[in-house]
């Protein structure tokens, strides 16, 4: 587990549509998907995410989810699912990346952006989030985002989705 911290995070997007997906143990195919029967096309976006004010700072845990033990395990990645506490009882939730990510244009130096894996639940057609199932011995690595008061000392990381698990800084 690794903390960053950042005023701004910029990253590309690759959006895929139709073609078959080639289902796999962890990854089996999405019954819900419906274009399977179009041609494969994609179109790269370029999103930004920035503080809700700038007293603010974003704060990016990488973290590594796993299923070790159970037949399925259903994950609820959502803003309750996880809390970053600081040394003042102050608590920090997880941020819906798809609520705060702003198109942007093309970055003149592609270099500024990284490709990065947040995690969260999975959004069907309609906007809604539906829990990750992990098949035993799958998981999931990315990155959960925060904000937090700039420069705050964090004391632990707690893990509520699943499992109860913390993680003393």
């Amino acid at each position: 587990m690794s903390i960053e911290r950042a005023d701004q995070v910029a990253f590309p997007v690759t959006y895929r549509t139709g073609g078959v997906k080639t289902p796999s143990r962890c990854d089996p195919a999405d019954p819900d998907a419906s274009t399977s029967n179009q041609p494969l096309t994609e179109e790269t976006k370029h999103w930004e995410i920035t503080p809700s004010s700038p007293e603010l700072e974003l704060v990016l845990l990488k973290l590594k989810v796993e299923n070790h033990t159970a037949t399925n395990a259903i994950v609820n990645i959502d803003e309750r699912s996880a809390e970053l506490r600081d040394f003042v009882q102050g608590k920090y939730f997880p941020i819906n990346v798809n609520d705060t990510m702003v198109e942007v244009g093309e970055p003149e130096n592609p270099y500024d952006e990284r490709a990065m894996v947040f995690l969260w639940n999975k959004l069907s057609e309609a906007g809604e989030g539906r829990a990750v199932e992990l098949r035993r011995g799958c998981g999931l690595e990315g990155w959960l985002l925060f904000e937090a008061p700039q420069d705050t000392k964090f004391r632990e990381f707690k893990w509520v989705a699943g499992d109860s698990l913390t993680i003393d800084f």
